[in-house]
C-alpha cells in the first residue's frame, strides 16, 4: 500500500511503479482533483483500475476501470468494493 496527500504526490510515488493492482483516490483533492490524476496516471498504466470516492453524486466521466464509491461508507463497504474490482484476496496457507 502506498500512500500520498494529493494527486501530485500519487504522481511521483507511482513515477516508478509498472504495476499497480487498484488506486483508491478521492474525486475532490487539493492541487489535482482525482479525474485529472487518474488521466496522467493512466498515460503510463492505461490498464490501471480506480475507486473513486465521493459524498456527491458521481455524474461524471471517470474513465475506464472507474469505479464509484459513496461517502461515508463503511469499511465492509469498501473492501466489497476492492473484491468486486480486483477479486477476492488470495487465501493463506499456514
Amino acid at each position: 500500500m502506498l500512500e500520498a496527500g494529493n494527486g501530485v504526490e500519487a504522481l511521483a510515488v507511482a513515477s516508478h511503479l509498472h504495476h499497480l493492482d487498484l488506486v483508491v483516490t478521492d474525486v475532490v483533492m487539493p492541487v489535482m482533483k482525482g479525474p485529472e490524476f487518474a488521466a496522467k496516471l493512466r498515460e503510463r498504466l492505461p490498464d490501471m483500475k480506480f475507486i473513486f470516492v465521493s459524498a456527491y453524486l458521481l455524474t461524471d466521466d471517470l474513465g475506464p476501470n472507474a469505479y464509484p464509491l459513496a461517502k461515508p461508507f463503511m469499511r465492509q463497504a469498501l473492501v466489497k468494493k476492492v473484491c468486486d474490482v480486483v477479486g477476492p484476496p488470495a487465501a493463506i496457507s499456514t
